[in-house]
């Protein structure tokens, strides 16, 4: 992760589909307006674009598991804010608190827990 600028308080983190995928699965559903607006930015740069879904062969199975060709699968670098990562740190610690942390968890973990 790097910073993007001295004054600004974003930072930029390599993800790739399977971290992203995560992220979103990790973000909470609800939270105050303020919050509510912030991850509604983030997941959209989060998101899948169309170019990814075409490039990856990207396919969502009837159960909801989503598959994509791995190899092809390089990092993109997304600008985080830092109430954005506040609200990733505080869910992925209250999913480690309550004993509900995978293994699948692992690399946001590393990247996001106690960023800042």
């Amino acid at each position: 992760m790097k910073t993007d600028e001295k004054n600004n308080p974003d930072k930029t983190y390599p993800l790739t589909i399977g971290d992203r995928l995560m992220l979103l699965q990790t973000l909470p559903a609800e939270g105050d307006i303020i919050t509510i607006r912030i991850l509604r930015d983030l997941k959209t740069r989060l998101g899948i674009t169309e170019a990814e879904h075409q490039e990856l062969g990207i396919i969502v199975s009837p159960d909801g598991r989503v598959q994509w060709q791995a190899e092809k699968d390089k990092p993109k670098d997304i600008s985080i804010g830092k109430v954005a990562r506040a609200i990733i740190n505080e869910a992925l610690t209250k999913l480690n608190d309550n004993k509900k942390l995978t293994e699948a968890h692992l690399n946001i973990w590393d990247l996001f827990h106690g960023d800042d």
